[in-house]
């Protein structure tokens, strides 16, 4: 068949009505918040936790960070050594993080929606 100006009519792959695409798989659940997320094992009290808050608030208004980011400099103050690398392994998230911390310098709306994420079923986290 042919259209109206003696072109060929265009037509369809004879596969796209058989086999049409797929449908992606839903995103699991994400969260964009402005927090810190530090594996709580390793912090040893709550005056720990504010200490280097405070200290990373401290650095971040006087403009002598060590880090790039608020959330990244809280991390780096709650070690005890000078490395931002072994600060990140030592207080960062990884496999074996069983307890999780999470800190927020000015949006409390940010840690309750992290809050309600990590309370939902563990199948409803994973997309599934």
């Amino acid at each position: 068949e042919r259209d109206g100006e003696g072109g060929a009519a265009a037509s369809n792959p004879p596969d796209a009505a058989v086999n049409p695409a797929p449908t992606p798989s839903p995103a699991p659940a994400r969260v964009e918040a402005d927090v810190a997320l530090v594996d709580g094992r390793f912090v040893l009290s709550r005056a720990h936790l504010l200490t280097a808050a405070m200290n990373a608030r401290h650095r971040h208004g006087v403009g002598k960070m060590k880090t790039r980011t608020l959330h990244s400099e809280l991390i780096y103050c709650l070690s005890a050594g000078r490395s931002i690398d072994g600060a990140f392994k030592r207080f960062g998230l990884g496999p074996e993080t069983s307890q999780l911390i999470v800190v927020s310098f000015s949006d409390i709306e940010a840690v309750d929606a992290v809050h309600a994420l990590m309370s939902e079923p563990e199948s409803a986290a994973k997309g599934g």
